[in-house]
């Protein structure tokens, strides 16, 4: 019989940690697009580890980057400029995201030319329902 495995300690940034005004009020939310965000961060450091090629994940990439940005316009265009894979899987995995629903797509009023893309309202729940299990393990409030 193999022991079980013991959950990894993660020490979450103050920036990040819920604010408590007095110790009786129930927390705030952390900061869900800074999240998203760090993570990005750590998936693009994580090439300096291991390299571009073992690791590859469009899908999750776009969604993170659309939860970071949520609330501003973002060009399709942009969705794949920090990305190792090419624009046309990129385009792929978008065109997979919106037809499950977690993403819309667009075109730009201001300049029909561009395509934007945003998070769905049914995208936008998941992200921040995993952004918030991610951040209460990240605090040792899940166990």
């Amino acid at each position: 019989m193999q022991p079980k495995a013991r959950p990894m300690m993660i020490t979450f940034p103050e920036r990040l940690k819920p604010a408590r005004t007095d110790p009786v009020s129930l927390p705030q939310e952390p900061d869900l697009a800074e999240l998203a965000r760090m993570i990005l961060i750590l998936r693009r450091q994580r090439a300096d580890y291991f390299g571009t090629a073992l690791f590859s994940d469009p899908s999750w990439d776009i969604l993170l980057d659309l939860r970071a940005h949520h609330g501003g316009n973002r060009t399709v265009a942009s969705l794949f400029v920090a990305d190792c894979a090419p624009i046309t899987t990129g385009l792929r995995h978008l065109r997979h995201l919106h037809a499950r629903g977690l993403v819309d797509r667009w075109r730009d009023p201001q300049d029909g030319r561009r395509r934007l893309a945003g998070l769905s309202e049914d995208g936008l729940a998941l992200m921040d329902g995993f952004l918030l299990k991610a951040a209460a393990l990240c605090t040792n409030q899940v166990q």
